[in-house]
């Protein structure tokens, strides 16, 4: 647990120092829409759309597929790997909690990009059908800032976005 919350500070800290104040975030955001919730490691709010970011600390060599329930954890050569939950399914989790509550909210429908950050120090990634973004803290910064979206959002979406998690803070 301690990991992990050093992993998600670490993220925490590098979103902070370098997105300006036309990005909002949000770290360690709970949402809840019927009995159905989120805990959010990091949002990134902007015209670009809204960033879930699920932030894991694990070191070794993880390898799963996106569709796994398990992903396995090879971290020490002289014990068995250890199973973990997929994350890509938890963040998929996260975002489909996440649509309810802003659609609940009235919100205009808005892209929302999840991503999975890896702070842990020699990790390796042997993942199969890869299609969400897996990042280290510093290419997650480079990710949101280069991300070019079809189309941009309006000042009044960002606004009802922002307005809608105000009750989640």
């Amino acid at each position: 647990m301690a990991a992990g919350l050093r992993g998600e500070s670490e993220v925490a800290k590098i979103l902070t120092e370098n997105l300006d104040n036309s990005y909002y975030l949000y770290n360690d955001i709970s949402v809840r829409s019927g009995f159905n919730r989120a805990q959010i490691d990091h949002m990134v709010v902007c015209e670009k759309g809204i960033f879930v970011l699920e932030t894991k600390n694990w070191r070794g060599r993880l390898v799963g597929s996106e569709t796994d329930r398990k992903w396995f954890q090879h971290a020490y050569l002289d014990r068995p790997p250890r199973a973990l939950s997929n994350p890509v399914l938890q963040n998929k989790r996260h975002v489909a909690v996440l649509e309810k509550v802003l659609r609940s909210g009235g919100v205009p429908e808005v892209p929302i990009i999840p991503m999975l950050v890896f702070t842990g120090r020699n990790t390796t990634l042997d993942i199969k059908n890869q299609e969400t973004l897996m990042l280290w803290p510093r290419e997650t910064v480079d990710y949101i800032l280069r991300y070019r979206s079809e189309k941009e959002l309006p000042e009044s979406t960002v606004d009802a976005v922002l307005s809608r998690m105000q009750r989640y803070v």
